[in-house]
């Protein structure tokens, strides 16, 4: 199916045929850094497993032995991307490299859970015009 955007923009499209449609385009990164197990983990993994379940290319960038880790790293159609230090809030260079990596690897959408690393992945988006970045 190939709509052109206006056509996508006066249709109400079902969740099936917006994930036919963007299946070929979209690849996401889904952040999430913390080392708890609460709604907003529970979240985080609910989101990515619904991602890949609709057959989208969905990559996990979470903190090593995390319980976030724990709970994707089995599941099908979701590449683990496990790090084994704790970022800085704010522009920090190991987590930008990493970011770098993905966008490199074809990642166009990034969803970070966590407000409080926008300060450490914006900046590094802002000469890609090309990557979306939701919070």
């Amino acid at each position: 199916m190939d709509l052109s955007p206006v056509e996508m923009r006066s249709k109400e499209l079902d969740v099936e045929t917006w994930a036919e449609l963007l299946r070929p385009r979209l690849s996401v990164l889904s952040v999430c850094l913390s080392n708890s197990w609460g709604g907003l983990e529970q979240v985080a993994a609910n989101d990515a497993l619904e991602v890949a379940s609709q057959g989208l290319k969905v990559r996990a960038l979470v903190l090593e032995n995390s319980p976030i880790h724990e709970r994707l790293s089995d599941e099908s159609g979701i590449h683990i991307i496990p790090l084994n230090y704790r970022p800085r809030n704010h522009f920090d260079l190991r987590l930008r490299g990493e970011i770098e990596r993905q966008i490199a690897q074809g990642v166009n959408l990034i969803h970070s859970h966590q407000t409080s690393t926008l300060g450490s992945i914006v900046p590094w988006l802002w000469s890609k015009g090309d990557i979306a970045m939701l919070a």
